[in-house]
Parts: structure tokens; sequence; C-alpha cells
């Protein structure tokens, strides 16, 4: 009987934290990709900003 009762308590608690961790994990993956994609735009709009200089033609 308490097998039983073991049971009905650590399923539950096993699909809790494991849609705790899921969540956690989509959560941290996304912040990461938001400052990846901050970064290159910060990196695009400095290479805007900087003049390009031309290249040597060749005679």
């Amino acid at each position: 009987m308490v097998f039983v009762t073991l049971i009905y308590f650590l399923i539950p608690l096993a699909i809790v934290i494991s849609l705790i961790g899921f969540f956690t994990y989509k959560l941290v993956q996304a912040q990461v990709e938001k400052t990846k994609r901050r970064e290159e735009k910060k990196k695009m709009k400095q290479q805007k900003k900087e003049p390009s200089v031309p290249a040597k033609k060749k005679k």
C-alpha cells in the first residue's frame, strides 16, 4: 500500500520537475539567442559607422 502511494507521489513530482527543467532550458536558450542577435546588430551598426576603405585598382 505504501508503494502505491509513493508511486502516486513520485510520478507527478517527476512530471513537474521535467516541465520546470524544460521551460528553464527554453528561457535560457531564448536569452542566449537574444544576446547573440543584439551583438550581431551592434556589430553591423559599427561596420556601417566605420568608413570603408576602397580597394586599390590594378593598373
